[in-house]
């Protein structure tokens, strides 16, 4: 993602005013608070997510979407929403607590494995939503590559060629997605979160009380959202340097993943999802080096190339118990 342009911002700063006016909210006692595919400001009972894209419909498609969604996902109630000059906009009430990410590393391990049981339990929750029902709202494109095998072919091909992967760790990623391609036509799809991260989900008083920011929702495999729980906890870039709560973490994790990896073909499903998301992420940090450090250090490449010794890298002792 590009930065938004000081012009641009002006005038979503200028959508976003009249849209707080109209609901009798000075935009002065509004405060920024970040975002990329969206401009985002809160006050202190309304959150207003304004796309910074023209035409992108996203967010009116989840808000529409989230009218099927049981309590158990905890997903804010919307307010109002609309389109101003052709930018998309949904406000929202705003729920207590704070993105998981922001307080991800004060946590000790037991609320960590605490809000991993509580992501997935609300995780679950989405997954239980009938297709019938939202069929025409969602589609079985990630936001990430996971219907193109070309394109995958592509990537590993055009890395290997400048030198971040070695010719066996080439044949190993090749190997694995030609799994993965083999099993997906058969498996069962359920409607996933799509974008499972912390900072996709609400930490309150001890446990993840919400889910957040369905733009990505997809129809897919269950093990596309497991794929971001695993990598939390399994992960080389991510894992704790405590080993005692590395090892209790996996553990949570490997209790949430042990029902899903009993599915026929998770064996193919889960590395697959993984090496797509990486590669993905891999390109567009490629693509916007700035700030990112070492290339060797970078946590996309760290995650392939562990994917890519060909006994399932940092997905191993989970592939092993299953």
């Amino acid at each position: 993602m590009h930065p938004i342009s000081s012009k641009n911002q002006d005038n979503l700063e200028s959508i976003a005013a009249s849209i707080f006016s109209r609901h009798g909210v000075d935009f002065a006692t509004a405060r920024r608070a970040g975002g990329w595919t969206n401009a985002v400001w809160m006050t202190d009972r309304l959150v207003l997510r304004l796309s910074t894209q023209k035409g992108n419909e996203n967010l009116l498609r989840e808000a529409r979407l989230s009218g099927f969604f049981p309590p158990e996902v905890g997903y804010p109630k919307i307010m109002n929403r609309g389109t101003i000059e052709g930018y998309a906009w949904v406000l929202s009430q705003k729920l207590p607590g704070s993105r998981l990410g922001e307080v991800w590393d004060g946590l000790r391990w037991r609320e960590r494995a605490i809000a991993l049981h509580g992501l997935w339990h609300r995780a679950q929750a989405v997954h239980a939503v009938p297709i019938v029902d939202i069929a025409d709202l969602v589609t079985g494109k990630a936001w990430f590559n996971a219907t193109d095998p070309d394109e995958a072919e592509a990537s590993i091909s055009r890395l290997t060629q400048e030198g971040i992967f070695t010719q066996p760790e080439r044949q190993a990623l090749q190997d694995a997605l030609a799994r993965f391609w083999l099993a997906l036509p058969d498996a069962l799809c359920v409607l996933c979160h799509g974008d499972l991260t912390m900072d996709n989900a609400l930490w309150h008083a001890g446990e993840v009380t919400a889910l957040l920011d369905f733009e990505f929702a997809v129809l897919a495999t269950v093990q596309l959202d497991l794929n971001h729980l695993v990598k939390m906890a399994f992960g080389p870039a991510d894992i704790s340097t405590n080993i005692a709560e590395a090892y209790q973490l996996r553990h949570a994790v490997k209790e949430l993943a042990l029902p899903i990896l009993g599915q026929p073909n998770s064996d193919a499903l889960l590395p697959g999802y993984a090496i797509l998301l990486q590669l993905h992420l891999l390109e567009a940090w490629l693509a916007h080096p700035e700030g990112e450090g070492p290339l060797d250090q970078w946590a996309p490449l760290r995650r392939l190339r562990s994917l890519a010794d060909g006994e399932w890298g940092y997905l191993k002792p989970l592939m092993a118990s299953s």
